[in-house]
């Protein structure tokens, strides 16, 4: 925000002694016409040179950096100056992927300070974790998907048994939202009743054994 002591520029011309000079600001990109520390008229003399002085002030525009829509900070800074980056803060389930401005262009800290206020906006990318399907220590099924994306479960099957649901679920539940790191599931089971008989054989008189069971029994019991 200073003037160097040296010019930026110098044009040296000739003109008729006593002749009034007005000398014209440029536009300049990123800069602005300091009229009051310039020196614009003058006039010519045999006695001491001339010397016309113009200023350009550096202009100061905005930078905002966005998070979520949300203003996570601001800067003044002078055109043509290095970006400042302030870190991007954490968001759950996500990794942090870089700035863009409002046409989806890349803004690192090696980017200059453009001659217009600029707003950047935090670009993140969200992680996949595993949900792991276990059925006692055996390994069903693996279901990897989004963090925060709702995963329906599968209802298994296993003979004898009535799948019943999961044993880290509320009951009736049937999905999980996938949590940071991911989450392992077992499944439980219900007996199923069967059917089972016992047949019963009486020696007859010729000491032989019949061919037709003398009574049967059916009863149903849990798998087990």
């Amino acid at each position: 925000g200073q003037y160097p002591n040296v010019p930026t520029s110098t044009v040296a011309e000739f003109a008729p002694t006593g002749k009034k000079i007005t000398a014209k600001f440029e536009t300049m990109t990123g800069f602005t016409a300091d009229q009051e520390a310039s020196t614009v008229e003058g006039g010519v003399s045999a006695e001491k040179a001339l010397i016309l002085k113009l200023y350009y002030s550096r202009n100061q525009y905005t930078f905002t950096a966005l998070v979520d829509y949300d203003t996570h900070y601001t800067a003044d800074l002078y055109y043509g100056a290095e970006i400042q980056m302030n870190e991007a803060p954490e968001k759950v389930g996500h990794d942090f992927a870089g700035w863009v401005d409002a046409d989806g262009n890349q803004v690192t800290a090696s980017d200059t300070m453009p001659a217009k206020d600029l707003t950047v906006t935090a670009q993140y990318e969200i992680n996949q974790y595993t949900v792991t399907l276990m059925d006692g220590d055996e390994e069903v099924e693996t279901i990897t998907a989004d963090f925060g994306s709702e995963v329906t479960l599968p209802t298994l099957t296993k003979a004898g048994y009535e799948f019943a649901g999961w044993e880290e679920l509320e009951e009736g539940k049937t999905s999980v939202t996938v949590p940071v790191g991911g989450m392992t599931v077992t499944a439980k089971w219900t007996p199923r009743n069967l059917l089972y008989v016992i047949r019963s054989y009486v020696m007859g008189v010729d000491g032989q054994y019949p061919n037709v069971p003398t009574s049967t029994v059916a009863e149903f019991a849990p798998t087990g």
